[in-house]
C-alpha cells in the first residue's frame, strides 16, 4: 500500500511539471507571436514627403520645380532625408501647357517603386475688371466703357495695369433694347478672356409697353369694329403702369373686314414714342 502511494505522488509531480512546461511554452509562444506581429506592422523603406504646401501651383508653360520639397526614407522608424539623386520626380502625366490638376509621382530609385504622390495645379493668369458699368438706359449706352479699369494678375499675384490699346473690348452682343447682354474683354498675349453681363433698361419714367384688358375680340359678320369695354395701360421703365388717356393713343384697324369671316390684327399705337400693341379679333357667322 505504501509503495502504491509513493508511485501516485511521483506521477502527480511529473504531471505538475509537464503542465508547467506546457504553460511556459504557451506564454513564450504568445510573446513571440506578439513581437512578430508588431514587427510586421512596422513599415520599412517607406518614402514620405515633407513640403510647405499640399498643392503646388504653377503658371501655364512655367517650368515645374519643387524648391522647398524634402523627401525622406523611413525604415524601422528611422527617418533619413534623401538626396535628390536617390529619388525621381515623375512628371510624365503632367501637361504644363494645359490648365488642370495633376499628380506627380515620387519614385525611390533603390527599388524603382512609387511611394508617394504630390498634387500640383496648372493655372493661368486672370483678368481683374473694376469700374465697369453694368446698367444702361436705352438710347444711352456707353459702348466705350471709358471708366473701366483692367488689370492682369499673375499666379504670384503680380498685378499689371492694362491700357485700352492692350486689350480688346467686344460689345457686339449689346442691343439697344431691354435685355441682358454679354461683354467680353480679351487679352491676346496670354489668351485671357473676362466676360460680364450688362443690362439695358428703359428709363424709369419712359413708356416701354402697352397693356389692354377687357377688349372685345369676337364680332358677327357685318358688325363694325369697336374696343368694347377695353382699358388700355401704359407701362413705364420701372414696371409701374397707368391708365392711358384717349388722346394718347391711336387705333389702327385697317386690317379688319366686317364682311369676311376670319382673324384680324388690331394695332394700338402710343403717341409719345414708337411703342405699339397688337392683338387679334375674330369675325364669325
Amino acid at each position: 500500500m505504501l509503495k502504491l502511494s509513493k508511485k501516485i505522488k511521483a506521477t502527480n509531480k511529473k504531471l505538475i511539471f509537464l503542465y508547467c512546461c506546457i504553460f511556459c511554452f504557451i506564454i513564450i509562444g504568445t510573446a513571440l507571436s506578439l513581437v512578430f506581429f508588431y514587427n510586421s506592422q512596422e513599415p520599412k523603406n517607406v518614402i514620405k514627403l515633407q513640403a510647405e504646401s499640399d498643392c503646388y501651383i504653377f503658371g501655364v508653360n512655367e517650368q515645374i520645380v519643387f524648391n522647398d520639397l524634402k523627401v525622406f526614407c523611413i525604415e524601422n522608424s528611422v527617418k533619413t532625408e534623401l538626396q535628390s539623386s536617390q529619388y525621381l520626380i515623375d512628371l510624365s502625366e503632367v501637361n504644363n501647357s494645359h490648365i488642370g490638376e495633376y499628380y506627380v509621382k515620387i519614385v525611390y530609385l533603390e527599388n524603382s517603386q512609387i511611394y508617394d504622390v504630390l498634387k500640383i495645379q496648372i493655372i493661368a493668369s486672370r483678368l481683374v475688371v473694376t469700374n465697369n458699368n453694368t446698367v444702361f438706359e436705352i438710347n444711352n449706352i456707353d459702348y466705350s466703357f471709358n471708366e473701366m479699369n483692367v488689370q492682369v494678375v499673375s499666379k504670384n499675384n503680380v498685378t499689371k495695369q492694362l491700357s485700352k490699346g492692350q486689350y480688346k473690348l467686344d460689345t457686339s452682343a449689346i442691343k439697344n433694347e431691354e435685355g441682358e447682354y454679354a461683354v467680353k474683354i480679351i487679352y491676346e498675349p496670354e489668351n485671357l478672356i473676362f466676360e460680364f453681363i450688362v443690362k439695358v433698361v428703359y428709363p424709369y419714367d419712359e413708356v416701354k409697353a402697352l397693356q389692354i384688358t377687357n377688349q372685345r375680340t369676337v364680332f358677327l359678320v357685318g358688325e363694325e369694329f369697336s374696343l368694347g369695354d377695353a382699358q388700355i395701360y401704359k407701362i413705364y421703365g420701372d414696371n409701374t403702369k397707368n391708365l392711358i388717356d384717349n388722346n394718347e393713343y391711336e387705333i389702327d384697324f385697317s386690317d379688319y373686314n366686317k364682311d369676311i369671316i376670319g382673324t384680324y390684327n388690331i394695332i394700338i399705337k402710343y403717341k409719345g414714342n414708337d411703342v405699339t400693341l397688337t392683338y387679334q379679333v375674330e369675325v364669325i357667322n
